[in-house]
């Protein structure tokens, strides 16, 4: 076994250095399929672990409609993506109906932690897919208002019991309050018509320019079991100092909803195939490092 493991990782480097000299030109189109390997180094010791694999594909029905689909294989299992799509059905918006992605936070945490309210929303409503990306079953409208985005759902976990299965609803308000400055309101509960419901409130704001970005969020959950309110705050920001590098921290601020910690990394795009990532997360009795491989093709 330790043989076979020790091929695999050679050929895994092999792959990496032919895409390090041989990827596409600087500016070409950025390929679809995804890679991601990782090594964890923690105190209790440290391990190799394939993170995912990920086939996103996309099928146009008309000039309004189409199929979005993806196919995502990790370590723990199969994840999926797949649903029908009806744009400009009144104005600006769009009608999906599916196994799909759900719209509850700005979703730009440059971290491998990934963010407090993308974190959560796993804990209280459901796990998440493609790389912590939330999802379900059911239908999803989303209208664009001048510099105002309304994102709402109406959904199944898809990993529920099948006996089981309690709706969830989330929805969202984004305004484009500058050219560079997003600012946003979520609100998401799980098991919605029922005394077991978990009830989510998040306030974000996400500034980007051409080599700073700031995220910030507050994140309260209202627990049924205990019907106890519980916040938390997180803030990150990052620089790049090329198009290829940057490095970037983030703090969770947070104990009532998780542990509070430091997060510091770096990323190095190398080509438009290939990305190093290195993560250190400290917590107050505990620390883990991460270096994560992304090759996409």
């Amino acid at each position: 076994m330790t043989k076979k493991i020790s091929v695999l990782l050679m050929f895994t480097l092999t792959v990496t250095l032919l895409f390090s000299v041989y990827s596409a030109a600087e500016g070409a189109e950025k390929p679809a399929n995804e890679f991601r390997s990782s090594f964890y180094f923690t105190p209790d010791g440290s391990h190799f672990s394939f993170d995912g694999l990920v086939f996103p594909f996309n099928v146009n029905l008309s000039p309004n409609t189409g199929l979005n689909c993806g196919l995502e294989f990790g370590a723990t299992g199969v994840n999926a993506l797949a649903y029908y799509y009806h744009n400009n059905l009144f104005q600006q918006d769009q009608l999906a109906v599916g196994l799909l992605p759900l719209t509850w936070a700005a979703g730009k945490s440059v971290t491998l932690t990934n963010s407090l309210a993308l974190q959560t929303f796993g804990r209280y409503v459901n796990t998440a897919f493609f790389n912590r990306q939330p999802c379900g079953v059911g239908l999803k409208y989303t209208v664009q208002l001048d510099a105002a985005t309304f994102a709402a759902s109406l959904t199944n976990n898809p990993l529920w019991d099948p006996a089981e299965k309690p709706l969830d609803v989330v929805t969202r308000l984004s305004l484009q309050a500058g050219e560079n400055l997003t600012a946003g309101v979520g609100i998401a509960t799980s098991d919605t018509f029922s005394d077991h419901s978990n009830f989510g409130f998040l306030v974000d704001a996400a500034y980007t320019a051409a080599r700073v970005g700031f995220l910030g969020e507050f994140v309260s959950w209202n627990r049924a079991v205990s019907d106890k309110t519980v916040s938390g705050l997180y803030l990150e920001g990052f620089y790049g100092f090329t198009d290829q590098a940057q490095v970037y921290a983030g703090v969770f601020l947070a104990n009532e909803l998780t542990d509070d910690c430091l997060v510091l990394g770096g990323k190095h795009q190398v080509n438009s195939n290939l990305a190093y990532q290195a993560e250190l997360c400290n917590k107050k009795d505990d620390w883990r490092l991460t270096l994560q491989m992304q090759v996409q093709f």
